[in-house]
């Protein structure tokens, strides 16, 4: 009654007696456990690529690491783009990480602020009614 690629999922079935019909009911507990997911490979955010801050970091990452690996002549061409590569990893995860929380601190001021004007309207609205001899309470 269930699909070959969920049997091996299947840990209980059960057949019951149906109540008022001529068919049985059937309980099925299917294991929900899936294989540990790890971090995946890394892409590059290419909306990174249209801004000045970022291809300027990029320019200094690549320029700090040909500066350190000059003259290094046990090191090829391959390994220098392979480490080049990395450092340009390493630095745009560390420049996403500091965009993503300087967004949420921007995030945060901004609900606070709402929050003080949403205070400060209730207050004038409360004290306009207060004045206004024609409301109701």
């Amino acid at each position: 009654m269930i699909s070959d690629s969920l049997c091996p999922n299947v840990f209980e079935a059960e057949i019951l007696p149906g109540y008022r019909t001529d068919h049985c009911m059937i309980t099925v507990r299917i294991s929900a456990t899936t294989n540990p997911r790890g971090p995946g490979f890394w892409k590059l955010n290419t909306h990174f690529l249209t801004e000045n801050e970022y291809i300027e970091l990029i320019k200094k990452t690549i320029g700090d690491v040909s500066k350190e690996y000059k003259g290094h002549h046990e090191v090829d061409k391959i390994l220098l783009w392979d480490v080049i590569k990395m450092e340009i990893r390493a630095a745009t995860i560390k420049y996403a990480k500091a965009k993503k929380a300087r967004s949420r601190q921007k995030e945060c001021n901004l609900e606070k602020e709402i929050s003080a004007l949403e205070k400060e309207i209730d207050q004038k609205n409360l004290s306009e009614a207060d004045k206004n001899p024609f409301t109701q309470n």
